[in-house]
């Protein structure tokens, strides 16, 4: 088996991100936080979209379609939902064309081991379900998970509410299976259903497959994947990359800030061939906004605005120029 590289389920940043950079790992180390970490869990296809049907498991992804839980990444939750997805499969609710996958825990947990099986629905062909239903596997990494929630304005008031949110409504499949989890995992409850809210708004979830793998260990791969998210969100998924990437976003607002020149110039040379050749510029003539001039240092420009009797303002290739007018 080899590596698998794959990008976030909400984001489709590349999981190869925080595996690259030492100082980056040392950044967040500082404020208490790991770098690699992502909630794992598995969707089922309800009513033509995939729906959460497991609470997120958070861990480091392996590379290898997995996640591995550290000794602080278990909690009562991981121990509880191990033991009702290993109890399902008993039970065959949970079924599966590689029980050997599955039964070889090896040192996982169990829970760790239902998920990681998830993933081999995309690696390895495996046909997984749940009562009947095909069922996937998704991955989101926690850097944004975290902004997310911290950005989320209400926050569910009861284990209740959030389990709503999460599995998004009393009649799903998750909320039937997972209604009576323990009390003290609230707080996670809480955070994941700020990240299903999101999701909604993005869209909805997107299992591991459905978002392109591609080649995603090289430093340009990351550099698409990051930039795509940036340009796509304007909130939290942004605020994380500019807070990681300030020299990335850097160059990438400078590419944006050229391309939207380029294509004011482009709009700008389109519109005088339509119009015909600009008037060839001169202090004492008068201009209107809109109307095409031909300056010889300049270049071709249009009228953006009239400053004053005596002044004007005009949108060249290179930018805006102050012109006199009216003037001699």
């Amino acid at each position: 088996m080899g590596l698998f590289d794959i990008r976030c389920s909400l984001t489709s940043v590349a999981t190869t991100w925080f595996a690259r950079d030492e100082v980056f790992d040392r950044r967040l180390a500082a404020d208490g936080r790991r770098a690699d970490t992502c909630s794992m869990f598995l969707v089922v296809r309800e009513d033509d979209r995939w729906r959460p049907w497991t609470p997120p498991i958070s861990g480091t992804y392996d590379r290898y379609g997995r996640i591995e839980l550290w000794p602080e990444d278990i909690n009562a939750l991981t121990d509880w939902a191990g033991e009702r997805l290993w109890s399902l499969y008993q039970r065959g609710r949970i079924e599966t064309s590689w029980p050997e996958d599955l039964e070889r825990t090896r040192d996982a947990t169990r829970v760790e081991a239902v998920l990681g099986h998830g993933g081999q629905t995309e690696y390895n062909a495996v046909d997984l379900r749940i009562d009947g239903r095909p069922t996937r596997a998704c991955l989101v990494m926690d850097l944004f998970a975290d902004a997310i929630e911290r950005a989320t304005i209400r926050k569910p008031a009861s284990l209740d509410e959030a389990l709503f949110d999460w599995f998004g409504g009393e009649d799903s499949l998750g909320a039937e299976l997972f209604v009576d989890a323990p009390n003290a995992s609230l707080s996670q409850w809480q955070r994941y259903s700020a990240l299903r809210r999101y999701a909604d708004a993005q869209g909805g979830l997107r299992s591991i497959g459905e978002v392109d793998l591609g080649a995603l260990w090289s430093d340009d791969a990351v550099d698409v994947s990051l930039r795509e998210a940036w340009e796509r969100d304007e909130g939290p998924v942004r605020a994380v990359i500019e807070e990681l990437e300030p020299q990335r976003c850097a160059r990438w607002r400078a590419r944006r800030a050229k391309a939207f020149s380029a294509e004011v110039a482009r709009q700008q040379r389109a519109a005088v061939s339509e119009r015909g050749e600009a008037r060839a510029y001169r202090p004492s003539e008068r201009y209107a906004v809109g109307e095409f001039i031909e300056h010889k240092s300049f270049g071709v420009g249009r009228v953006r605005t009239v400053l004053s009797a005596t002044k004007v303002e005009v949108e060249f290739d290179g930018g805006a120029r102050t012109l006199a007018m009216g003037v001699g």
